[in-house]
């Protein structure tokens, strides 16, 4: 605690901040763990005008990064849901952000949380669809995996071949350019997020190169699948844990990795005839 927390407070809900700081000012110092200085310096401000002006340029900076973050669910939600927007943003005070980007999604998040309930559930639903493309556009490590593969004359599914062994025994991991998102509401439909049937979805994002994320549906299977590839399961560990029948998982895993979908690493071949078995590289894009 301190004055930057009794600061934003005043800044958040500044009628009911000022009238406690004015009136009971040893209450706000011992919340706060206030020095008598920095009190009545909060006292000596709050004397002024500049409060008001103040909390608007933060509401529209924190509605700024907050479109920066959500732009098609902010658009809806205004238009659709009334002042659910400014109401958040008045009521939200946050420290400046350190990392621009990553500060605008967390912000979404909090918005997101604060929707649930004022709106139909699809909003929010294509909300977090919509948070998971924009982190996957502005992730550096996506960028520079999609470059790579791209550079690399990769950069259609299926032209880079993954060999079996590796598949089976290698620990897989979704792709740096991947992301899965399941979804209870068809995020995917035609006059998204204002018509949004309530028919669950999964699908794939997967960043290319100087390219807007593509969006794949897959069936529950292929999604099981692909949210079992954390990095601590084999292709075989994988295929066990998810309950469907061994040669198709393993068929669907070894698509998914020729396609650079999923990644195998530190496969090491069988020991043969008692030797030891030769390290292999770990792939990468």
């Amino acid at each position: 605690m301190g004055v930057r927390e009794a600061l934003a407070e005043v800044l958040a809900t500044p009628a009911v901040a000022l009238a406690e700081l004015r009136e009971h000012p040893r209450s706000v110092r011992d919340r706060h763990r206030l020095s008598q200085v920095e009190t009545d310096m909060l006292l000596a401000a709050a004397a002024h005008a500049g409060w008001r002006v103040t909390a608007d340029e933060v509401s529209a900076k924190l509605r700024i990064a907050l479109e920066c973050a959500l732009p098609r669910t902010v658009a809806e939600a205004d238009a659709r849901h009334g002042a659910v927007v400014e109401e958040f943003v008045r009521r939200t005070v946050r420290r400046p952000f350190v990392d621009k980007e990553a500060g605008w999604f967390a912000l979404g998040d909090t918005f997101l949380a604060s929707m649930d309930g004022q709106v139909p559930e699809g909003l929010v639903q294509f909300g977090r669809f919509e948070l998971l493309s924009n982190r996957l556009v502005h992730d550096p490590a996506a960028a520079e995996a999609a470059r790579n593969w791209a550079r690399a004359g990769r950069g259609a599914p299926g032209s880079r071949a993954v060999g079996s062994e590796q598949v089976a025994h290698g620990r897989l991991s979704l792709s740096a350019t991947v992301r899965l998102g399941i979804y209870d509401h068809d995020i995917t439909a035609v006059g998204a997020p204002r018509n949004l049937p309530g028919q669950p979805v999964q699908v794939v994002l997967r960043r290319r190169w100087k390219q807007p994320p593509q969006i794949h549906r897959i069936g529950a299977g292929t999604g099981l699948l692909l949210s079992l590839c954390d990095g601590t399961r084999t292709g075989r560990e994988v295929a066990d844990a998810s309950g469907i029948e061994t040669g198709a998982a393993m068929a669907t895993l070894q698509q998914l990795a020729d396609g650079g979908v999923v990644i195998p690493f530190r496969h090491r071949s069988r020991p043969e005839s008692g030797a030891a078995g030769t390290g292999g590289a770990a792939c990468s894009r």
